[in-house]
């Protein structure tokens, strides 16, 4: 009996389970693993309730809510585990005082297309931690110094297509430990009050160039460094067979001798004299003429010697 007991329980413990699960995900926002909320898209007037403390993500683009309302700024200052907040798209005329001053762990901060009007100086106090702030496509008119005096980790800001006609020097200042700025789109008056605005443009353009050209520059000169060395090895290598080969050629040189002289020997053994070539070649053209060996003419010189002997012996008698 205990262990059917046992069974039931957990069988209603699990359906439970179950349902709250559908009710998560059915629900006004969807919750993964208790840390992201994505709540884009859903008709919201406010900001749902009973969003799990540890938040870290929670998206609330595409609806109708007003935080600068104090039930949804509360709401939003119990989440102080926040370090992504998507408000983009929705209906917050003025930033009032202080409303995101909980937040000191957000990052990333997304109020475009909320159709801002007032942006208060305090509006973002206590946003120590924030990195990323978009307030593009909204009607700011001015934005003061003091908006952006807690935002010291602050490195990207985005003040694209509002209506602001002037920025004062001590803002341009404060721009000045900003990696990146957008200001195009907006409604600026072409007079002696737009002269800072665009000397510090100028000044930016003039120090970025060199960091660029700089960083381009290491490419080249380890990339001539590279080609340099390659050729410094292709010269050396092709040094050392040039030499290598020309030890082969003075080799090869140095036997030649050798098989020339055997060649001539045999040659000079084999091959006639230039003499008898001579008397070869006589031969073949005159055919007819007959060899003088020399002993005709020893015997005929000598019968003379002795018929002039006898004559004169002849004669003494």
């Amino acid at each position: 009996m205990t262990v059917i007991v046992w069974q039931y329980v957990g069988l209603v413990l699990f359906s439970t389970g179950c349902m709250q699960a559908v009710i998560r995900t059915m629900g006004p926002c969807e919750i993964h693993n208790e840390e992201s909320a994505i709540c884009s898209g859903r008709n919201l007037t406010s900001v749902p309730k009973d969003l799990p403390t540890n938040l870290t993500i929670l998206d609330l683009s595409y609806n109708s809510v007003d935080a600068t309302d104090l039930r949804n700024s509360r709401r939003l200052q119990a989440l102080r585990n926040l370090v992504f907040l998507n408000l983009s798209n929705n209906h917050i005329p003025t930033l009032s005082p202080g409303i995101f001053a909980s937040l000191k762990m957000l990052k990333v901060l997304d109020l475009s297309n909320c159709e801002i009007d007032v942006l208060h100086p305090r509006a973002f106090k206590g946003l120590l931690s924030l990195k990323t702030l978009i307030l593009n496509n909204n009607r700011i008119k001015d934005l003061a110094p003091q908006s952006l005096s807690d935002m010291q980790a602050l490195s990207t800001l985005d003040l694209a297509n509002n209506k602001l006609s002037i920025v004062s020097i001590q803002l341009l200042e404060k721009f000045e430990g900003i990696h990146e700025v957008r200001l195009q789109e907006n409604s600026w008056v072409c007079d002696c009050t737009l002269y800072p605005l665009q000397k510090w443009l100028k000044l930016q353009l003039a120090s970025g160039a060199p960091s660029k050209e700089g960083s381009k520059g290491w490419h080249y000169l380890v990339a001539v460094l590279v080609i340099a060395v390659a050729f410094s090895i292709l010269i050396a290598v092709g040094a050392k067979f040039k030499l290598f080969h020309k030890y082969l050629s003075s080799y090869s040189h140095q036997l030649l001798p050798e098989n020339d002289a055997s060649s001539q020997d045999a040659v000079s053994v084999i091959m006639p004299r230039s003499s008898e070539m001579e008397d070869i070649s006589d031969r073949t053209m005159y055919p007819d003429l007959e060899e003088d060996d020399g002993y005709i003419e020893d015997n005929y010189i000598q019968t003379e010697v002795k018929a002039e002997d006898e004559q004169e012996i002849h004669v003494s008698i």
